[in-house]
């Protein structure tokens, strides 16, 4: 004879397989998709950001939080002196900006999220601490493929 407390169960379990299904699909999707050993040796960058330009775009205000984009130029010397490790290219970062307007003092974190020429399997993290469009950075940066 069938009951509704068989039928919760069978759907527990269900659920619990899809659950244990989708966390098996991300651990998979997770591991790396080339050998550990095809990264190059790790490079720790330091050096000083020095904004050249920057054109602002959509301000908005949200919850007393401005909000914008914007386009910057930057010249990086250190590290980043035109190359990284000797290789050249371009290197497209992933800036995260916190700036006090009162002091000018910005703390930034950036991702490194693509590249061309020989930076193109530029991969890697770092800090920037500037006042007024120039400062100290530094960064763990890999190639990869």
């Amino acid at each position: 004879m069938w009951s509704p407390l068989q039928h919760v169960g069978a759907a527990q379990r269900a659920r619990r397989l899809g659950a244990l299904s989708v966390a098996l699909i991300l651990v998979l999707s997770a591991l790396p998709a080339h050998p550990a050993g095809a990264a190059g040796p790790p490079i720790e960058a330091t050096g000083t950001y020095t904004r050249t330009s920057i054109a602002q775009s959509n301000i908005r205000t949200v919850g007393g939080v401005t909000l914008l984009d914007f386009t910057e130029t930057q010249v990086w010397t250190g590290t980043f002196t035109g190359t990284v490790a000797g290789r050249s290219g371009t290197a497209e970062l992933h800036l995260v900006v916190f700036i006090d307007t009162t002091t000018r003092v910005l703390h930034a974190s950036f991702t490194i999220v693509g590249g061309t020429g020989e930076l193109a399997t530029l991969h890697g993290h770092g800090t920037v601490q500037a006042v007024g469009g120039t400062g100290p950075y530094e960064a763990k940066l890999v190639f990869a493929p």
